[in-house]
C-alpha cells in the first residue's frame, strides 16, 4: 500500500526547528515512585511553560512500555522525543537543558536541527500556521 505525501512548503524548512532527543540516565525515576511523580509533575510543568510561550510544538515519551510500574530501567534508552521551535540551537539548547529531568540528572538531552520536507497535507497546514504564529512571551 503506498501512503501520499505531501511536500512540506518552503516556508516550513526554513524555520527554525529543532528535535530534542531524551536519553534516559542512571539517576531516573519511575513515575510510580513518590519521586518519579515529582520529577514528572515538574517536567510536565516545564513543558506546559515552553508549549504556552511557543517553544514547544510538540511532545511525549517513547517505548511507554520501559515506563510501566515494574520495568527495568530504561538507562540509555531513548524516552523522550520533543518538538520545538527556537532563534538558534544555542537557545533550543537553554530550553533542552532547562528541562528539570535534564537538571536533575534522570535524562540527558540532545538537541538536533531539523528541516520538515515532507508532512500530510493537514499535519503541513498546521505545523506552518504554529511555525508562523509568534512567540507567545
Amino acid at each position: 500500500m503506498s501512503i501520499p505525501t505531501t511536500q512540506a512548503s518552503p516556508s516550513l524548512e526554513h524555520h527554525d526547528t529543532f528535535v530534542i532527543v531524551a536519553e534516559t540516565l542512571a539517576r531516573w525515576r519511575n513515575p510510580a515512585t513518590a519521586e518519579g511523580a515529582k520529577l514528572l509533575a515538574e517536567h510536565y510543568a516545564w513543558a506546559h511553560q515552553q508549549h504556552a510561550c511557543g517553544a514547544l510544538l510538540f511532545a511525549g515519551p517513547i517505548d511507554i512500555e520501559a515506563l510501566a510500574p515494574g520495568a527495568p530501567t530504561p538507562v540509555g534508552k531513548v524516552s523522550g522525543l520533543l518538538v520545538l521551535r527556537a532563534d538558534s540551537k544555542a537557545a533550543a539548547e537553554a530550553i533542552a537543558q532547562s528541562d528539570p529531568f535534564h537538571i536533575n540528572g534522570c535524562r540527558h538531552n540532545a538537541v538536533q536541527s531539523w528541516s520538515i520536507r515532507f508532512a500530510q497535507r493537514p499535519i503541513a497546514s498546521a505545523l506552518a500556521a504554529a511555525l508562523a504564529a509568534p512567540d507567545a512571551s
